[in-house]
């Protein structure tokens, strides 16, 4: 380390500029003076404090970053995950070693992940994606090879810290407000400022794990997990590694502009990524976690489930569903009334699932003073008041509520219900025990986030069906609803037959609401499975929605029959088994449209609508010409219908793209995955076309600027190269090239 790096990095750390003059170093680190000898030894630079010299580096990490405490942290505040299963996995490894995205087996998913977080190739930033869906193991997965770095820290077998960073989820925070606030908060570290934790990354002594990312890559108006996560990269400055826990990595989708803010806010930082896909548990995980448990009869449970609901059911594969199951295992009674209360034939296994807890746990809430003694609350009542903690929760934006709120709100719900002051004493002292609840840093937490965004959408379907427009609007407003809590909400509303009632109370909700609005996504994303689910019987009974904006990938696998959309969005998506049956779309506005395995579009008009762009076929590029997507359309089926005059070209007219923009466009894509990419692996990647981009594109493309040829720094000789312009603009003079490759550079010129 030489003295400017020393000087830099110290500056991350220390209350006001650091003063060196002739091998004295004074230095104000959280209020406390430093005075320390600086000198060089064998090209070292070394520290000498109080009689003792040690090198620069480790005095920062030991003396003034104090890592050794932040392991001792770690192994006492991050809770120990006793019964650990080690799962496998399918990953994506960098590009150089996997050019055309090719998967391998993991079976050790824990050494395989501290491996990739180990190999740090110099002058790059790497980010390690760990993906599944919610529930499968990834927050656990964090835990467990969070604590065993600690402890191999401690017995110096290695020289870094994996520090779990929980995002909740609520990716519009600040960033470096959530990283110092889980230091201080959670770890009870409050000795690194967001600057000083950035260098100990980038120097390669921390590795970040952020956890919660779900919503991460959902395509929104905002923006802001692409510039939060973009933003940490760049400050990376080309060193450094994160783990980022994920559904879903943001080089897994297939449009561009999808991809291209977190991309574009690299800069000319070199990033490269790569994946590791949790799968789910097989038999063997879920007889050895039952093992764990002290089930001894796994295989005999495996079997009567798998019996019932097939071996791939989530009640045997999903970790969370699993772990709870596990946990009330020890009770054969119990066991098969949990069982015998799930429905095969339905999907909302988890409901079923929940409710046979709750209802258990009602059993054990008798009111003593009762004569005779009968149940406190009825399972109803049960799930109702865990509803409105999980609504308290997402009201106060946090999963951890105090002690005095829990009782707060079991007063209020106990009040309405006309609960005797003796009976309200119970629950009082009953909920902060309740099976489904836990102890957590001295607030309360549901046991997972599974459980939180399940009862959430019970409350969400509670409100729109009684309360007030301003609650619910208040409500829909907070944040983009989970995906469970989706799922809830619409599974409730079901049950309760009014789902006309809730479309007709949603669209009052959108009607003043800005075009981007979490108001107008929640409402999106509730309609649409509504619509698909109780679909209206006739045209006479057709249902109208308007100014709802609808998620990614809304209508795929859909079956919409006689509605109404009118003045909504739609972010792309694929259509895959979509069907659509006598509807009509009124000035709605969509993104992209994959029209790749489109089932029926029958009677289906589309008037005064604007569609940015269409998939025709998976071995077809985008077609984004405003007349030749609307010949798409018919071609599938689509009326199209303006009110002023519009120019609609034969579909035999439309642009294929030539060869050398397709190559272009395929190239783009390799960036995703590095921002620097070698001549072999664009070789790979590219396979039969490879001759053609080096021999008539690669040439053309440096000529104009848009790729140049950047050092590379591996073994033997060959080229490397990075993209010279933006992304968006590579993306945008695409779209207007009309398949040509020479206007292709001609609207990039411009």
């Amino acid at each position: 380390m030489t003295l400017d790096e020393f000087r830099k990095i110290l500056l991350a750390f220390a209350d006001r500029p650091p003063d060196l003059d002739k091998g004295k170093l004074l230095v104000e680190i959280r209020d406390e003076l430093i005075e320390t000898d600086l000198h060089h030894k064998a090209g070292e630079l070394y520290v000498t404090e109080q009689d003792t010299a040690m090198r620069a580096s480790r005095w920062i990490v030991e003396r003034v970053a104090r890592l050794p405490l932040l392991a001792d942290r770690i192994l006492n505040h991050i809770p120990n995950e006793q019964f650990f299963i080690n799962p496998a996995g399918r990953l994506t490894d960098r590009l150089e070693h996997a050019p055309q995205d090719e998967e391998t087996n993991v079976d050790d998913v824990a050494s395989r992940v501290l491996e990739l977080l180990n190999e740090r190739p110099a002058g790059t930033a790497t980010g390690l994606y760990l993906t599944s869906d919610a529930g499968e193991g990834k927050t656990t997965l964090i835990r467990h090879l969070a604590r065993t770095q600690a402890e191999r820290y401690k017995r110096k077998e290695t020289y870094w810290l994996l520090v779990p960073i929980s995002l909740g989820g609520r990716t519009f925070l600040r960033f470096d407000d959530v990283i110092t606030g889980t230091l201080t908060n959670t770890l009870r570290f409050p000795f690194l400022y967001y600057e000083a934790f950035v260098a100990l990354v980038k120097m390669g002594f921390v590795v970040p794990a952020l956890d919660g990312f779900e919503e991460m890559f959902v395509e929104s108006p905002a923006g802001d997990a692409h510039s939060a996560l973009g933003s940490l990269m760049n400050m990376l400055d080309s060193s450094g590694t994160a783990l980022i826990a994920a559904r879903r990595a943001y080089f897994e989708y297939k449009s561009l502009h999808v991809q291209a803010p977190l991309y574009e806010s690299f800069g000319d930082r070199s990033a490269e990524f790569v994946r590791l896909a949790l799968q789910r548990w097989d038999q063997q995980r879920f007889i050895q976690y039952a093992d764990l448990r002290g089930v001894l009869n796994g295989a005999a449970l495996f079997d009567k489930i798998a019996e019932r609901f097939g071996s791939n059911h989530p009640l045997l594969t999903r970790a969370v569903l699993v772990e709870r199951l596990m946990k009330i295992a020890t009770d054969g009674a119990v066991q098969h009334d949990i069982i015998d209360a799930i429905d095969a034939d339905t999907k909302d296994y988890l409901g079923d699932f929940v409710r046979a807890i709750v209802s258990r746990e009602s059993c054990k809430w008798v009111d003593k003073a009762g004569d005779p003694p009968r149940p406190l609350l009825t399972t109803d009542q049960h799930l109702e008041l865990l509803a409105h903690i999980a609504n308290e929760m997402w009201s106060d934006e946090t999963a951890l509520l105090k002690a005095e709120v829990i009782d707060l709100v079991a007063e209020v719900y106990a009040e309405s219900q006309h609960m005797g002051a003796a009976a309200t004493k119970q629950i009082l002292d009953r909920i902060k025990q309740h099976a489904l609840i836990v102890l957590a840093d001295g607030k309360y937490q549901f046991d997972h986030d599974e459980f939180y965004h399940f009862f959430l959408g019970i409350a969400v379907a509670n409100q729109l069906g009684e309360s007030g427009m301003l609650d619910i609007r208040r409500a829909l407003r907070v944040a983009r609803l989970p995906e469970r809590t989706v799922d809830t909400a619409v599974s409730v509303i079901l049950r309760r037959g009014d789902s006309r009632c809730v479309v007709e109370v949603l669209n009052r909700a959108c009607a003043d609401q800005p075009y981007a609005s979490f108001v107008k996504e929640n409402a999106g994303s509730i309609a649409i499975q509504l619509l698909h689910l109780a679909p209206p019987t006739d045209k006479t009974n057709q249902m109208v929605v308007q100014r709802m904006a609808f998620p990614i990938d809304a209508l795929k696998g859909r079956d919409i029959r006689n509605v109404v959309f009118h003045d909504c969005y739609f972010l792309r998506s694929d259509m895959a088994g979509s069907v659509l049956r006598k509807c009509l779309l009124k000035r709605c506005d969509f993104g992209q449209l994959d029209l790749t395995g489109v089932k029926t579009i029958e009677h289906t008009r589309m008037h005064d609508c604007q569609c940015h762009s269409v998939v025709r076929s998976a071995d077809e590029s985008a077609v984004f010409k405003p007349e030749a997507i609307a010949a798409v359309m018919q071609q599938v089926g689509f009326e199209i219908t303006f009110t002023e005059p519009h120019v609609v070209v034969r579909v035999p007219d439309l642009a294929i793209p030539e060869e050398q923009l397709a190559i272009t466009e395929r190239m783009c894509r390799t960036f995703l995955r590095s921002s620097g990419v070698n001549e072999n692996t664009l070789k790979q990647r590219l396979g039969d076309q490879s001759s053609v981009f080096f021999g008539d594109v690669l040439p053309v493309l440096q000529e104009r600027g848009v790729v140049v040829e950047v050092p590379y720094l591996g073994e033997g000789k060959q080229h490397r190269y990075q993209l010279a312009v933006s992304l968006g603009a590579v993306l945008e003079s695409i779209e207007r090239a009309d398949g040509k490759f020479e206007r292709f550079l001609e609207h990039l010129a411009n």
